[in-house]
């Protein structure tokens, strides 16, 4: 494959990326031509980053024979409050950490405790060249980023816990959830069989998609329930989000996290997320959406905190209850 194949490639990869994680790609290139090799960075939230959770900088440079021959070139880093708080305004990222906070000395004391150790690196470059090797001279970028993200915040859940265990701190269980009811006056019988599902309609606006209920994920107490619904304009978008929310038992939920993805008639797509404070939990909604290349399509996946954390497998539950709700549409099947 010669350089222009190769550099090709690289651009596709590189919209892909930025239609993935948006403000947290940003190129660095001090100039777009198709002749430079690609030079960006991919800013990964560990966690929310107004309790003081850390970014993971994963600089990446793409060589001209990519992905034919070489592999990417990659930085690690950490980027804390401090350091954020300590560049001037001209110099900020597109993040715009501006005002970041934290709600008590302890969590600045985890967030600022946290690094990339030598034994991480280690396992991140094998797990890097596991996955280049694999892939087969194809693109890995945002293989080596997702699986990154879930390394990194495994080890982050570890530390916060095992923080907090030191600091002698006691997380207040609250009572088992029981699973929320949909207001019955509101429900249409589902166009199939399945018992699990239950499906909706807006009565108040005669234009309104039609909502369906996933089934119901429970998991240490906390309760996962997805919804989904075809939508072809943000105007369908917002009706589908404010009839959600007007269920007081939806809306008091801890987090209503939720995405989209329509497609234009010029081919181009509007998409969006919403963490609802579940730190990059949306963004996971739009990676399933883009994968599965489901479009008019809107999703959200409501979880109530039953009082124990569960790390990194609240995404795949977050994932889950989303992926029910859209087998129950009918909009995706497995």
């Amino acid at each position: 494959m010669d350089t222009a194949s190769n550099i090709e490639r690289q651009l596709e990869e590189i919209l892909v990326l930025e239609s993935i994680y948006g403000h947290d790609f940003v190129d660095v290139r001090q100039s777009p031509e198709i002749e430079k090799p690609g030079e960006f960075s991919l800013f990964l939230e560990i966690g929310n980053l107004d309790d003081g959770f850390p970014y993971i900088e994963l600089a990446l440079n793409l060589p001209s024979d990519y992905p034919s021959s070489s592999k990417p070139v990659y930085e690690l880093a950490t980027m804390r409050h401090e350091q954020m708080n300590a560049k001037e305004p001209a110099e900020q990222s597109p993040l715009n950490p501006t005002n970041i906070g934290f709600k008590s000395k302890d969590e600045f004391l985890a967030a600022n405790r946290f690094t990339i150790t030598d034994t991480m690196r280690a396992d991140i470059h094998s797990k890097f060249n596991e996955i280049w090797e694999q892939e087969c001279f194809e693109v890995v970028i945002y293989n080596w980023s997702s699986w990154l993200l879930d390394y990194v915040l495994e080890k982050w859940s570890k530390l916060k816990l095992d923080f907090e265990s030191s600091q002698a701190l006691q997380l207040k269980i609250t009572p088992e959830i029981k699973s929320p009811e949909i207001d019955q006056t509101e429900i249409q019988a589902p166009a199939h069989s399945d018992p699990n599902s239950i499906e909706f309609i807006c009565t108040k606006h005669p234009n309104c998609c039609t909502i369906y209920q996933g089934e119901t994920i429970v998991r240490k107490k906390s309760v996962f329930i997805g919804f989904a619904a075809a939508a072809s304009s943000e105007a369908q978008i917002s009706c589908f989000k404010e009839r959600l929310l007007s269920d007081k038992r939806i809306s008091r939920s801890t987090h209503n996290i939720s995405a989209y993805r329509i497609k234009q008639s010029n081919g181009y797509f509007i998409q969006d997320h919403d963490d609802d404070g579940e730190a990059a939990a949306g963004k996971r909604l739009q990676m399933l959406l883009t994968n599965t290349e489901l479009e008019n399509v809107v999703v959200m996946v409501s979880r109530w905190f039953g009082g124990i954390l569960l790390g990194p497998e609240r995404f795949k539950l977050i994932n889950a209850a989303a992926r029910n709700a859209l087998s129950s549409s009918g909009i995706f099947k497995d």
